[in-house]
């Protein structure tokens, strides 16, 4: 009897914390309906003249219980969920799960959550359906949505054992609502809205089609949703083929999935699937000599190796849904992306930037590395953000925006080389001022030194900062701007005085992706990672449809800028970066040694590297003649043994990769006269001519005249 009292007195006192907390304004609008009956009452005694005393409590009860039904539906209405019934609502939590392959269709990762949908009921094993059901809902089949001899006994559970894990009493039908509609948010309305959506999917849904979406989209742990994609991930085998341990330890995920993955918690894991075991037998879903059999073969979990391709996999699944978005395809769940990565390449480049910080870094004070290459074509093969993404997963190469230093430069060159000068065209190397808001501005070269009347060429090797401004101060900062616009650099470039030292910042993906653009011989070529997307095994996208890019800059300038980026790797700041095959490239370092780059190419590939701290902290001198030069090197040693030799655009014969006309000879460019160029300054910049489309390769070996 005491126990008895004790329970009711935990039942009410349960109902009270629900209905203080979760029904203030229901409570407010039953007492000014309430307020309204009455007033509805004295008006009704008003105009009848009742004395029979049943009349009037019939008029009272009635009135009551239109009251109670007003609010009732109020509450209903104001709970029902919002959105439109369409294909869409399937996925309107906009959750993908992708698989990405390399270029070479082995599989890099997940991401999203890995899931399949490939399967049917039917193709999963009986013994596995009976677990689940039994384990999870076992009056599935019967109940409409909601099973309330469930919630009664969940209700009854939890109020009996106030200190034990919270029971719940949702149907396998509320939890796929869940998966696919709400939040995880504990109220009264969201479950509410739960079980609106619940009777709603049940008259709309077959019982195995709901049960389809369970099997498929319930978290398993791990990055895991549904059982096929866990029977994978955990057991290395396909759903189809599980065994009776394998099921009850697949069953048993589901009630805790971080608590009870196989491969982070084991142990738990195996003891959860003993309690599921003994369900099995008490359902009569396996027999006794079935049950000592499972009870004494373990499931063997497949181990997966981590994976280094990860700082490539956020950038290609940013990619990705960014495609899924614009080709509207968000009615699909599941997509299968083949991308441009290296798996190879990838691990070699994230092992040699973290292995140049930990033997190098503390000589430089240098904690970061970041590394990005593509081919001329701008096909992503490697994206290294980092020195370790398990401890930090911010991506250094494709947002953390950080000043360029030198290696803007080609794009202040190249802008004069479209003014008219030449690679031979004489300037004075010497100090030069400007007014900033009123202030004299004197930029000054590395250690100070000036080297007097030098050509444009030996300027760019040596990377002198007075020529650099100079050429700003000769051509306008709007034409440098404009050059760097269309050569693929999207961020913001304020045209101020240090403009053409690099001082606005740039990503390192974006930075490489414009240095394309020599490697291509002229032609826009904007970093690309998705080469195609499949869904269910139907093929909805293609990089193979999208336009061709045409030349942007005039062939003769890039062949020049080629040439001089050539004789920096030969001759200047980038020597740590040659190869057995020929080089162009820049070096990069802000004035106070807080970043430190080198960006180059070959004939095959682009490969942009950067150095530096997260808290922006000055380096030791670090330059990037230095460690990026070195990395860069390291890496493309390895890189270039992947691709037949191919020279670079103007040097030799042969043009890059993308471009494959034949053995076609390629004139060098005639060297211009020398010229000079007063140290005196002029403020009116002079335009670059604005001159007729270059023809692209196809055009220049066929003689055509572009219109």
């Amino acid at each position: 009897m005491k126990k008895t009292i004790k329970t009711l007195g935990r039942a009410l006192l349960f109902l009270y914390i629900v209905f203080s907390h979760s029904f203030d304004k229901l409570v407010s609008a039953l007492d000014w309906l309430e307020r309204r009956n009455l007033e509805a009452n004295l008006w009704i005694k008003r105009k009848l003249t009742i004395n029979r005393w049943y009349l009037r409590w019939f008029i009272n009860a009635s009135s009551l219980l239109l009251t109670f039904i007003a609010v009732g539906m109020t509450a209903m209405i104001s709970t029902m969920p919002d959105w439109p019934e369409s294909d869409d609502i399937w996925n309107i939590k906009k959750q993908y799960s992708i698989t990405f392959l390399d270029r070479n269709n082995e599989i890099l990762g997940y991401r999203g959550g890995a899931m399949d949908t490939s399967l049917q009921i039917k193709d999963y094993p009986p013994h596995l359906i009976k677990t689940v059901l039994a384990v999870e809902d076992q009056r599935f089949y019967s109940h409409w949505g909601l099973d309330p001899i469930g919630i009664l006994g969940a209700f009854i559970h939890n109020v009996s054992n106030p200190h034990a894990r919270e029971k719940g009493g949702s149907t396998i039908t509320q939890q796929v609502v869940k998966n696919i509609w709400l939040t995880p948010e504990r109220s009264l309305k969201r479950k509410i809205a739960e079980a609106w959506l619940a009777l709603w999917l049940e008259n709309h849904v077959s019982k195995d089609e709901i049960l389809k979406l369970y099997f498929e989209r319930a978290y398993m742990g791990a990055g895991n949703y549904g059982l096929a994609a866990a029977s994978q991930y955990y057991f290395g085998k396909p759903v189809t083929e599980v065994t009776v341990p394998e099921a009850a330890m697949l069953a048993g995920i589901f009630k805790a999935p971080v608590n009870y993955s196989p491969s982070s918690n084991f142990d738990a894991s195996l003891g959860r699937m003993h309690v599921v075991l003994g369900i099995m037998r008490e359902n009569d879903i396996i027999d006794d000599t079935t049950l000592i059999w499972a009870m004494e073969h373990d499931p063997r979990i497949h181990k997966i190796d981590k994976s280094p391709s990860e700082w490539a996999l956020d950038y290609a699944y940013m990619e990705a849904i960014k495609l899924i978005n614009e080709r509207g395809l968000s009615q699909y769940r599941s997509f299968t992306v083949k991308t441009t990565l290296d798996k190879v390449l990838q691990e070699h480049a994230s092992i040699t930037i973290k292995n140049m910080i930990a033997e190098r870094g503390p000589e430089f004070d240098v904690s970061q590395g970041s590394l990005v290459s593509m081919g001329v074509d701008g096909s992503v093969k490697v994206v290294v953000g980092g020195i370790d993404y398990h401890t930090n997963q911010f991506n250094r190469a494709i947002s953390a925006k950080r000043q360029p230093g030198s290696s803007f430069k080609p794009f202040v060159y190249l802008t004069a080389l479209m003014g008219g000068w030449t690679p031979e065209t004489r300037v004075v190397d010497s100090p030069v001022t400007l007014n900033v808001f009123g202030k004299p501005w004197t930029p000054a070269n590395y250690d100070d030194k000036y080297f007097g009347n030098i050509s444009l060429d030996e300027a760019l090797q040596r990377s002198l900062n007075t020529v650099a401004v100079k050429i700003m101060l000769k051509f306008g900062r709007q034409n440098i701007v404009d050059v760097a616009r269309d050569a693929g650099i999207s961020s913001d470039l304020k045209k101020v005085a240090s403009l053409s030292l690099g001082s606005n910042e740039v990503t390192l993906l974006e930075l490489t992706g414009a240095y394309t653009t020599f490697a291509s011989g002229g032609q826009f070529q904007p970093p690309w990672v998705i080469s195609l997307i499949e869904t269910n095994g139907k093929q909805v996208y293609s990089h193979l449809h999208t336009h061709n890019n045409s030349m942007i800059f005039p062939r003769q300038a890039i062949f020049d800028m080629v040439d001089m980026l050539h004789g920096v790797v030969e001759r200047g700041t980038g020597k740590r970066a040659q190869l057995e095959v020929d080089v162009a490239g820049k070096t990069g370092t802000t004035s106070n040694y807080n970043d430190a780059w080198f960006v180059g190419f070959t004939g095959n590939l682009v490969t942009g590297v950067w150095f530096g701290n997260d808290d922006n902290s000055k380096m030791k001198k670090l330059t990037g003649g230095n460690l990026p030069a070195q990395a860069w090197h390291d890496y493309m040693v390895v890189a270039e043994r992947k691709y037949d030799s191919r020279s670079l655009p103007g040097i030799d014969s042969r043009p890059p990769t993308m471009l494959d006309p034949g053995q076609l000879a390629l004139k060098k460019p005639k060297q211009a006269k020398k010229q000079s160029v007063d140290e005196g300054i002029h403020e009116d910049p002079t335009p670059v001519p604005n001159t007729i489309r270059e023809p692209n390769f196809l055009e220049f070996l066929l003689g055509i005249t572009p219109q």
